[in-house]
């Protein structure tokens, strides 16, 4: 039945409008005026706390704030396969949360008029018939929904030691312990790269989809993480070369990015291995990104983003880059759960590769190291 329904959705959003990049960016530019409209649409309706399973009126105005940034992306890049792969998991995260499956259509509904009141009708036609078709496949999202079952996010490194026990040691809270974990399976930086690729990569998956299962709270998910991080940082001076063997390298998260771990693990990966890298953390500014990388010229620049409402930001600071010619023959490398998640977005990204791990990011960078004079 989900099957059936998946494949009936995806042969109608091939005949939904192509949305005009003038049509995607005024929707973009108008983002914060359609999601104070919507919030206060919904907020007037007497039935709202029922709606929203009487959570606290933040978590609904937070659904609004990551809906309209992830439409702008929908809209950027054309692909309506974001939708079949989304509108499900965000379906079943409000609703394990408490959110009522109406309070879906009543909200696409209130998008729709904001949309049509703000940006006109006539110019914002095409983006109305997205909405409508929305409106039209709730019944068949909310199936597909029901549907969805716990194996379906089971990871394929459920049952093995490391992953079991660390993923247990952060739900925990026991930093102590994850600790040791790590300090047992890790002698070499080969370990270190198998550790992350099999348990420090799955794990965090499966924490985030945890909290959309309303099995943790954020303030656990954010324990997990920091632990994480620690045992990451205690690793770090185990590993690092005496000298320097290869280029020098930027690694960051694109602007608005608050999700750190996946970068941060390419950029462990490229250091051990002997490259000079900068690690920039979470959410640069672009301008500040651009001048920095002015200012280092370095081989490699790898950009991460885990959200997917951030990859129009990726692209965007991609074409930045491309029109300075101080920086013509830097190699630009993406990576990040959002295009784990949407592979086929990649070619609509002008980079020069994408690696879906830190083991793949290092072989592509090695790679272009040793072949940048051919």
């Amino acid at each position: 039945m989900r099957e059936e329904l998946l494949a009936e959705i995806k042969q109608e959003i091939s005949e939904l409008p192509r949305v005009e990049k003038e049509t995607a960016e005024e929707y973009f530019a108008s983002r914060w005026q359609l999601k104070e409209a919507v919030d206060e649409k919904l907020a007037a309706r007497e039935d709202i706390d029922e709606l929203t399973g009487y959570n606290p009126r933040q978590m609904m105005k937070e659904n609004h704030r990551n809906h309209v940034q992830f439409m702008s992306n929908v809209f950027f890049f054309n692909d309506y396969r974001m939708l079949v792969d989304t509108v499900p998991w965000v379906y079943n995260t409000y609703r394990q949360k408490g959110f009522s499956y109406e309070y879906f259509p009543i909200e696409l509904e209130a998008w729709k008029q904001a949309v049509k009141t703000i940006m006109g009708c006539s110019r914002a036609a095409s983006i109305v018939q997205v909405y409508d078709w929305m409106q039209e496949s709730h019944d068949k999202f909310v199936s597909v929904c029901r549907d969805i079952s716990p194996d379906d996010f089971k990871s394929e490194y459920e049952g093995q030691d490391e992953y079991d026990s660390f993923l247990e040691a952060l739900l925990q809270g026991e930093d102590r312990r994850a600790q040791r974990i790590a300090d047992d399976y890790i002698e070499t930086k080969e370990d270190f790269g198998k550790f992350a690729g099999r348990v420090i990569q799955p794990v965090m998956y499966t924490i985030g989809h945890l909290w959309g299962q309303d099995d943790i709270t954020v303030a656990e998910e954010h324990r997990a993480t920091s632990i994480t991080g620690r045992v990451l940082s205690s690793l770090y001076a185990k590993f690092l070369p005496d000298n320097y063997l290869h280029g020098t390298a930027a690694v960051s998260a694109v602007a608005n990015e608050h999700h750190e771990l996946g970068a941060r693990i390419v950029a462990d990966f490229l250091e051990f291995d002997g490259w000079d890298v900068s690690f920039l953390g979470i959410n640069t500014p672009q301008e500040e990104l651009i001048e920095f990388l002015q200012q280092e010229k370095p081989f490699l620049l790898g950009l991460s983003v885990c959200m997917p409402y951030n990859l129009n930001g990726l692209q965007e600071v991609i074409a930045m880059l491309r029109n300075i010619p101080a920086l013509e023959d830097m190699k630009i490398l993406v990576g990040g759960k959002a295009l784990n998640d949407f592979p086929y977005l990649v070619e609509k990204i002008d980079a020069d590769a994408h690696a879906k791990d830190g083991h793949t990011a290092l072989e592509i960078a090695d790679r272009w190291w040793h072949s940048r004079n051919d």
